[in-house]
Formats: C-alpha cells, sequence, structure tokens
C-alpha cells in the first residue's frame, strides 16, 4: 500500500516543482509559448506553453536558434499532454513495467518529431547532430519535454533514415491506444487517446490539401524519376511527402535578422522587413536551407501562389525531404 502513495506522492512533487519554477523566475512572453529563464544548470526543457531555458546562457545570447525551434515543436503538438498521461498511468500501473517501455519509445517518437521539425527548418544536419552531442549531459526533468539525450545515439541514426513524419505519428499513436486499452480493463473509459488520433489524421489531411491537384515529381522504389498526379500517387508514394510546415510567429520574427537569413516568398526574393507585412497564417509552406556558415535561405509560400502555380502546370519537385517547385518554360511562339 505504501508503494502507490510514494509513487503518488512523487508525482504531485515533481508538478509543484515544474509550476514553482514557472511562478518564481524570470518571463518572457512569445507566440504561443513563455519562457522561463532558471538559475539551474538543466537541459532546456518544456512544460505545455513554457520553455524552460538556463537564465546565463539565454543573456549571453548561446542558446542555438535549433535548440528553442525543437523545444518550440515541442509546445506546439502538445508533447506534455502525452508525457502527463503515460506518467500517470505508470504510476497508477506501478507493477506492470511495460507503462516504463511506452515512456521511452512515446518519448522517443516525441525527439524525432522535434529533430524533423528542426531540420527541415535549418537544413543543416551536422551542425544540430554536433550540438545534440555537446549538451548529452546535462540533468533532464521528470515530467517535461526534455531535450531528451538518454536516446541520442537512437536520434544520430534516425536522422540519416528518410523516414516520414507520419510514419512516426502512426507509430506513437499505436502506443498510446495500446496503453489505454490495458488501462480499460482496470479502471473504466478514457478519453486520453483522442488526441493522438485526432493529431496524425490532421497531418493527413494537411498533405492531401497541399498537394491536391499537383504534378508530383519523385524517385520511386526502383529509383527511377516519375511524374505523377497527386491524386493518382499510391498511399506509400503519398507518404513520402512530409507534411507541409506552417511558420510560427516567433519564426516570422526571427527571419527579420538580415544578417543571417535572406527571405523568399512565393519564389521570389525580398527585404527581410518585408515580413512586418505578413502573419504566420498567411503562408501554407515554409522550408529552409543553408547557403553557407553565415546565412540561410527561408522560402515561403503563400495559398494564393499555390493555386495559380497548379493551374499554370508547375511540379512540385520532392528531393531529399526537401520541396522545390519548378514552373513549365515558357511557351515560345514563332512569328507567322
Amino acid at each position: 500500500m505504501l508503494l502507490p502513495l510514494f509513487f503518488a506522492f512523487d508525482f504531485v512533487v515533481n508538478i509543484l516543482q515544474l509550476t514553482r519554477k514557472i511562478r518564481t523566475n524570470t518571463r518572457i512572453t512569445a507566440t504561443n509559448s513563455t519562457i522561463i529563464l532558471i538559475e539551474e544548470k538543466l537541459v532546456p526543457h518544456s512544460f505545455f506553453h513554457f520553455i524552460f531555458l538556463n537564465k546565463d546562457e539565454y543573456d549571453q545570447q548561446k542558446i542555438s536558434d535549433q535548440i528553442l525551434a525543437h523545444e518550440i515543436t515541442h509546445v506546439r503538438q502538445l508533447h506534455s499532454l502525452d508525457v502527463l498521461v503515460i506518467e500517470f498511468l505508470k504510476r497508477l500501473f506501478w507493477f506492470n513495467p511495460i507503462f516504463r517501455l511506452y515512456k521511452e519509445a512515446i518519448q522517443l517518437n516525441h525527439e524525432y518529431l522535434a529533430d524533423e521539425s528542426v531540420i527541415q527548418a535549418s537544413g543543416d544536419i551536422v551542425s544540430y547532430q554536433q550540438l545534440l552531442v555537446q549538451v548529452a549531459g546535462l540533468k533532464t526533468i521528470k515530467l517535461a519535454s526534455n531535450l531528451n539525450f538518454h536516446l541520442t545515439k537512437k536520434r544520430l541514426v534516425m536522422m540519416s533514415r528518410k523516414v516520414s513524419k507520419t510514419t512516426i505519428l502512426v507509430k506513437e499513436a499505436l502506443l498510446i491506444p495500446s496503453a489505454l486499452i490495458i488501462l480499460l480493463l482496470f479502471a473504466g473509459n478514457s478519453v486520453a487517446d483522442k488526441r493522438e488520433g485526432l493529431f496524425a489524421s490532421s497531418t493527413t489531411d494537411t498533405r492531401d490539401a497541399f498537394f491536391k491537384g499537383g504534378i508530383i515529381e519523385f524517385t520511386n522504389g526502383s529509383g527511377e524519376v516519375v511524374k505523377k498526379l497527386y491524386e493518382d500517387m499510391t498511399k506509400k508514394e503519398k507518404q513520402q511527402l512530409a507534411v507541409p510546415l506552417q511558420p510560427t510567429q516567433v519564426q516570422i520574427q526571427e527571419w527579420k535578422n538580415n544578417t543571417k537569413y535572406r527571405i523568399l516568398i512565393d519564389m521570389k526574393e525580398v527585404e527581410n522587413n518585408k515580413l512586418n507585412d505578413y502573419q504566420s497564417s498567411d503562408f501554407s509552406y515554409y522550408g529552409a536551407k543553408s547557403l553557407n556558415q553565415e546565412q540561410i535561405y527561408v522560402d515561403l509560400l503563400t495559398p494564393q501562389f499555390f493555386t495559380s502555380f497548379k493551374r499554370f502546370g508547375g511540379i512540385y519537385n520532392w528531393k531529399d525531404g526537401q520541396l522545390r517547385l519548378k514552373l513549365p518554360p515558357p511557351v515560345v511562339v514563332s512569328p507567322k
């Protein structure tokens, strides 16, 4: 009887520790998130919309943009909800070791999703991998979404493989319902799995809406470059296409830095301050590619552009996880 009480007490203590950090430390409000500056030398971590960073490193501008983007992904995708659910189940069924395995698998999928988001935005896998190794020894927090470096080796291997975000999400979505089936055998109904199912299906819907009516150029299983109307592609072929990313307002603000970023809007280069005329919701896709060690190209595309792009026979070229647009050559009419 004492052991379940101890686990319940530990769960409450961890929640109180996080809420105390939020109340007692400096806050910086950002779009869709709040940064909490702490004195402790801990790995950057998040809890719902709160992101915890070391104050000295933040003041000295030592927090990497890639680290911040990683934590913003945890916030945006509500990974803290998954962590709380599995932590609760792990303590409720303390005698069943399977929930410890579920927790590790769920957190690993969270890290894959956050890693993929960072790499797709920065286009620089090598520097990101080096960053993960550098901070691998820092202490983590139980109930928070951490940059979980206990699983670093698996993550570094995954970065070198082509795995779609949908595949990762489906694997994660299968874990939660499996755990809940066990829970239902002991403790009535629960609705904790609904968010995962909705989230997984919404990514598929986003892909369908984005590519609908478009011509896709991609490499098939035989290594051949083929062109197909999106609707004619097989389910497996569609899953090769990563779900398009919509930028956050935090990213829009960061990209105004003209010393670090060069901006393309609808395939035309513009001044960085042009972003003052836009909100994140004005774009349906963004991609990023390193030009050199100092500058990054950010490619932003509006929904209106896609409408005309598809109407005039543009082609989506998908290669190495990057979207490249190809307009058809101009039609030359010979004079009579």
